[in-house]
């Protein structure tokens, strides 16, 4: 994970998978589901919602996200990010 503009919401990360596979997302927020942080990310030029569980700096010394493969978390949290957002963001 690269971050390449700083701040909080609105800012872009750049993240790499295990093959290598980059792409863009705007951190638009965090939400923390049972003492677990999720990142609630905007895939660049893309208006679906990717969510990711965050963990601080590993031993790499960088920070890390992993996919969400829970259908029952994601939807928690996407439910809390839904209601936090209504205003913003428009949900079909």
């Amino acid at each position: 994970m690269e971050l390449i503009k700083t701040g909080e919401e609105g800012s872009l990360l750049l993240l790499s998978d295990n093959n290598g596979n980059s792409a863009y997302f705007e951190f638009v927020e965090m939400i923390v589901v049972d003492n677990i942080e999720y990142a609630v990310l905007l895939e660049d030029g893309d208006d679906m919602v990717t969510i990711m569980r965050f963990e601080e700096k590993g031993a790499d010394g960088k920070e890390h996200y992993y996919s969400v493969d829970d259908d029952e978390i994601f939807e928690q949290v996407f439910s809390i990010f839904k209601e936090e957002f209504a205003d913003e963001f428009d949900f079909e």
